[in-house]
């Protein structure tokens, strides 16, 4: 059965820990290319902290061997990066034989959710780190039910969007990104965004709170 694994790694066994260190309120996020391989992971999102600061951390981080700011939105900078080789080879024994399916560094570690096509894949990743000297902790595990791909009630795809707007930011105080620019890297509308945002609230709120509750909506 495939597994949904949330993962810590500490940045001094991964990525960026000299630019954490200099910059302990900056958030990176790594984009959805997210993968094992040449060029994998190239995209990457910082929020907190001038574009001074943070090309500054990067130049002088060496986990990155190059970069070039794509965007500039004054408090989010989303800049292609060129890892070192170190980067995909741990990577590549995170993921295993999974699918990363979000990256997030902050403070001094790195949360990582990977999807692997069953338990025994989880075991086999976590054991190849560890032996590599790669400190990863099992924070979260859960399965996914062929019989059960609804789960909630919500649609598949309110789930995705729910999941994207949760990751990027678009439920922080404040904001880290905006329902347009969300819904464009999504690749729909943010009318569709919007709809699918308040439809999965309000299905998750009956389905959960609400039944707990006894209350009737």
């Amino acid at each position: 059965m495939a597994t949904v694994a949330g993962l810590t790694i500490p940045a001094r066994s991964f990525a960026l820990a000299g630019a954490l260190t200099a910059l302990p309120e900056t958030t990176f996020v790594c984009e959805s290319t997210v993968a094992p391989g040449e060029g994998g992971a190239p995209l990457l999102r910082a929020t907190g902290g001038s574009r001074e600061l943070i090309s500054e951390a990067l130049a002088g981080d060496d986990s990155v061997a190059s970069f070039t700011c794509l965007a500039d939105h004054s408090t989010e900078f989303l800049y292609h990066v060129k890892w070192t080789p170190e980067f995909d080879l741990v990577l590549r024994m995170l993921s295993g034989t999974g699918t990363v399916l979000s990256a997030r560094a902050s403070g001094a570690s790195w949360k990582i959710r990977v999807l692997y096509p069953g338990r025994g894949a989880l075991s086999s990743a976590h054991e190849t780190s560890t032996d590599h000297g790669v400190a990863v902790e099992i924070d979260t595990v859960s399965h996914l039910d062929p019989e059960q791909p609804q789960r909630f009630g919500i649609t598949t795809e309110q789930r995705e969007a729910l999941l994207a707007a949760c990751e990027r930011g678009y439920f922080d105080i404040p904001r880290r990104i905006g329902l347009r620019e969300l819904a464009a890297d999504i690749g729909i509308s943010h009318q569709a965004l919007s709809e699918r945002l308040r439809r999965g609230h309000d299905t998750l709120i009956t389905e959960t709170l609400a039944e707990r509750e006894g209350v009737t909506l």
